[in-house]
């Protein structure tokens, strides 16, 4: 490590480093507050103003993330936010969490990383991040239900630079969105306070169980049926991005839907059977 890798580290380790986060949506929100809990000084900067004065009173814009977890780091001064960028020259640290950009079709624009950084992108034009290799039963990789590595750590071939959402795997759903930006957040949390990024054996159990077949889905399970499957509308490739759900995510539940599904899933046979 050089001699501000070494400088940044002390400061980290010391709880002194400051670090400026653009972007305060699901992601940036996200990663300020774990990072705001750990010790750090936080500074968001983002260009919607309503959102900045509810972040500087200790309200949440976000269902994830609860008041009572975001007011106390507003009052100690650890997390705050603004709309000007200037202080983003005095941080020690600056993390990105801004929209995936888009071309005139309404795809995905990577046009702005350089070639020369060595950071691949696919044939569907999205950036390629490092995993931990699984494999099932019958020796082949495992993977999510849209053909990605299962286990995926979010960083780049390039070190210290992230990739999460639909710049890394294409359109998601509002449920998809916020897991992935929860695990950018613990991510890039460890690699800001230990120099290197991983997930631990809990996150990997849990990528394993989400995409565990467990159960037969033609079995019949009368009091499972008693709790109707809460409907979500899916919109993908350029219907999505002509919704606006590029710049942010806004197909997921009401608070009532979202409720009634957490407690329908709770009740799964799924869920059930697992922890057998």
């Amino acid at each position: 490590m050089n001699h501000w890798g070494n400088v940044l580290k002390e400061k980290l380790d010391t709880r002194t480093a400051r670090v400026c986060i653009v972007g305060m949506g699901y992601v940036g929100l996200s990663l300020a507050v774990e990072l705001a809990k750990a010790g750090l000084t936080v500074r968001g900067v983002d260009l919607d103003l309503e959102r900045v004065s509810l972040l500087n009173r200790g309200e949440s814009y976000l269902v994830d993330v609860a008041a009572d977890t975001l007011a106390p780091l507003v009052a100690a001064g650890t997390l705050s936010a603004t709309t000007s960028f200037e202080d983003a020259g005095a941080a020690d640290a600056i993390v990105i969490c801004v929209p995936t950009p888009l071309r005139k079709t309404k795809d995905p624009d990577l046009s702005f990383i350089p070639p020369d950084l060595g950071i691949d992108i696919t044939k569907w034009n999205t950036i390629v991040t490092k995993y931990v290799p699984l494999k099932g039963a019958d020796g082949k990789g495992l993977k999510d239900g849209m053909g990605n590595e299962l286990a995926r750590i979010l960083i780049t071939d390039m070190d210290g630079v992230f990739a999460g959402g639909d710049a890394e795997i294409g359109p998601l759903t509002v449920v998809a969105c916020v897991g992935n930006a929860h695990r950018a957040a613990r991510v890039i949390q460890r690699w800001l306070e230990e120099g290197k990024a991983y997930i631990t054996d809990d996150e990997l159990m849990e990528d394993i169980l989400t995409n565990l077949p467990v159960y037969d889905k033609n079995e019949q399970v009368p009091w499972l049926d008693s709790a109707h499957r809460e409907h979500q509308a899916e919109v993908h490739g350029p219907e999505r991005a002509s919704c606006g759900n590029y710049q942010e995510v806004e197909l997921g539940f009401a608070n009532s839907q979202a409720v009634r599904e957490a407690e329908r899933c709770l009740r799964c046979y799924r869920v059930a059977m697992v922890a057998v």
